[in-house]
Parts: structure tokens; C-alpha cells; sequence
């Protein structure tokens, strides 16, 4: 019988519970998201910590975002990006 799975029940199927896998091009955006927080960042010097504390965020949560471990929300988005002066749509962009 299958392990369950982020507090899904055993035997119980993901989909049941709400989960529904990335697509490629959603994975593709988070690789892009991580890669450019993390290339601002260290552009500008900052540590995890020191990122994360400007947008009042958790280093842990920061830490996620830069190895796409979790995804960022519109409201995630947009404090990154005022924090680094930067549009929002420049997070998502191809460097």
C-alpha cells in the first residue's frame, strides 16, 4: 500500500486530498524564480537572513524559495521585488 503523503490518509489517493503535481512549465518558472532571488541577492551583497528580514520573511522560508522547495504567492512576489527595486515580472524573466 502506497505511504502517505503530506498527511494524506494511507490509501487514499493524492488527488483525493487537494495535491496536484507542477507542470513543467510551473516548475520552469520556480527554477527562474530561485535563480533570480538568488542572483539579487548576492548582487547586492545579502545574506539569506538579511533578505528575508527586509520583507519581514522567515531566512528558512527565503532559504525554500532559493532551492524551490515551496513557491512564492503574488503578495511574496511583489515584497521580493520591491525590496530589490525591481518590477516583479523581472523575478520571472530569463536572465
Amino acid at each position: 500500500m502506497a505511504q502517505p503523503h503530506h498527511g494524506v490518509a494511507q490509501g487514499a489517493h493524492i488527488l483525493d486530498a487537494g495535491y496536484v503535481p507542477l507542470t513543467a512549465a510551473e516548475k520552469r518558472l520556480r527554477k527562474r524564480l530561485a535563480a533570480n532571488i538568488r542572483a539579487l541577492r548576492k548582487e547586492r551583497g545579502l545574506s539569506v537572513e538579511d533578505a528575508a528580514d527586509a520583507i519581514r520573511m522567515h531566512w528558512r522560508h527565503w532559504q525554500k524559495l532559493e532551492h524551490c522547495e515551496v513557491g512564492a504567492t503574488l503578495g511574496t512576489l511583489v515584497r521580493v521585488a520591491g525590496a530589490f527595486g525591481v518590477d516583479p515580472s523581472t523575478l520571472l524573466e530569463k536572465r
